[in-house]
């Protein structure tokens, strides 16, 4: 629980402002959440009080990010697409571009080889649903042990 003088200042853009209606003082520095603390001088916190730094500080210590697996999915299957869509249309017009990659690809999708703009679409295609995959089972690897981790401390 904030004393009342904590809870008398509100944070807005990295700073601590006063809250209408309360008397105090015009500005309260603190350096923004996004900036290096070894910048920041003791005479920035002289106004904050304790407990406000004291609580600022656990919350920030009590986040974890767990990733989107909808997002993270998407993501990795629009660029993996993309990526091979791009390699593919250079390689019909360098014929020397990207082979020994997209005969990789070719060695793992199964169905598809290395020819017209016909296979780029079907390269395209399988590089997504792979990406999707990808970027599915890493993002639920990741949440999974985030939340082990997070059990055992």
């Amino acid at each position: 629980v904030l004393s009342s003088a904590a809870q008398r200042i509100e944070f807005h853009h990295g700073f601590l402002l006063p809250k209408e209606g309360h008397a105090g003082p015009s500005l309260l520095a603190v350096p923004p959440k996004f900036c290096n603390p070894g910048l920041a001088l003791a005479s920035d916190f002289r106004n904050v009080p304790a407990e406000v730094l004291n609580h600022n500080h656990a919350v920030a210590e009590e986040v974890t990010m767990r990733l989107s697996v909808k997002a993270l999915a998407l993501s990795f299957g629009i660029t993996w697409a993309v990526l091979i869509f791009l390699v593919g249309i250079c390689h019909l017009i360098w014929p020397s571009y990207g082979t020994a990659m997209l005969q990789l690809a070719a060695s793992v999708y199964p169905g598809y080889s290395v020819g017209g703009f016909g296979s780029v679409i079907w390269g395209t295609l399988y590089a997504f649903v792979d990406g999707l995959i990808f970027g599915a089972v890493f993002a639920w690897l990741y949440n999974t042990f985030l939340g082990a981790k997070a059990e055992a401390a």
